[in-house]
């Protein structure tokens, strides 16, 4: 390559890594944002401590105050029934897009894609009135390889 421009040259096995590791630290924040007792600032913006109730920019991950953690009052409340009832269906795909496509194309399936909205109720409705519906499943279950994310993910 030219020396002028090999700053520019795409290295692919980093930009993995990358996207890899961001996927993953994702997963977490994903399912605070489709939780129901979730902080009301998990889905974006500035938010307040849990603990000293100081109001912190939305970049900030711990409270600038006491350096508690950002959501740290939605992570102790747990699982309650209503996210029980409104949760992704059991056959949602974990894996990446691309791995679950590259699946899908083995087992010669459809890949269906689900995009939702953590601040739309008609998103969490999805999951408990169409994904949860046992004809759904089957049908889905059947014929396509299923993979559910929010619109904020670094996927979505």
């Amino acid at each position: 390559p030219i020396a002028a421009f090999e700053d520019q040259i795409i290295n692919a096995e980093a930009d993995q890594g990358r996207m890899t590791a961001a996927i993953q630290a994702d997963k977490a924040a994903m399912d605070r944002r489709m939780s129901f007792d979730r902080a009301e600032d998990a889905v974006g913006g500035d938010w307040n401590c849990s603990k000293c109730k100081n109001k912190n920019f939305a970049r900030r991950n711990t409270c600038f105050s006491c350096s508690t953690a950002k959501g740290a009052v939605a992570a102790e409340r747990g699982s309650t029934a209503i996210n029980e009832l409104f949760k992704p269906p059991s056959y949602n795909e974990a894996t990446p897009f691309f791995q679950t496509m590259e699946k899908a194309k083995g087992e010669g399936k459809w890949l269906l894609v689900n995009i939702q909205q953590a601040d739309e109720f008609s998103s969490h409705a999805l999951n408990r009135d169409v994904w949860g519906d046992e004809t759904v499943h089957d049908l889905v279950s059947e014929n396509f390889v299923f993979w559910q994310r929010d619109n904020l993910s670094t996927e979505g």
